[in-house]
């Protein structure tokens, strides 16, 4: 079944650039070792000894959340109820998207999208990875909308 759903995946997102014309800058990969596709976690920079809970049910995930997030509980009506913390939400005004040709004409610059250049980005992604690492566990789903 995630076989199934990367290759719907791969699918979706040539059949995107296909009809946006839009693709990923010259010379830019999305894997530490600027390779073409990754073959596990360890590819992306995910480090191999991280716990990674991969397209769990509902079940295992409720068990997740009463196990180990303080203050989880089950609802009278089985929903479960959870303190999300402080910073809830999104932040339309924290979207930067990296300058390149190929797309910067087409891409509504100005409140909500800002310009990002691409030092910045790599610097941002590798401080998200830091960050993942340093997680007691990650929880992953194949997943595309």
């Amino acid at each position: 079944e995630a076989q199934r759903a990367r290759a719907t995946n791969e699918v979706l997102t040539k059949t995107l650039a296909s009809a946006t014309g839009l693709s990923a800058p010259s010379g830019f990969s999305q894997y530490p070792s600027g390779g073409g596709k990754a073959q596990n976690f360890e590819d992306l920079g995910i480090a191999s000894d991280q716990d990674i809970v991969y397209n769990a049910s509902t079940p295992v995930l409720y068990e997740y959340a009463l196990k180990y997030e303080k203050g989880t509980v089950i609802t009278d009506t089985g929903a479960m109820a959870a303190f999300s913390g402080l910073k809830t939400g999104r932040s339309p005004k924290d979207k930067r998207c990296v300058v390149e040709p190929s797309s910067k004409d087409d891409i509504w610059w100005g409140p909500v999208n800002f310009e990002q250049k691409e030092e910045e980005f790599m610097l941002n992604r590798e401080r998200a990875i830091d960050y993942l690492n340093c997680q007691p566990r990650l929880f992953v789903v194949d997943a595309f909308a």
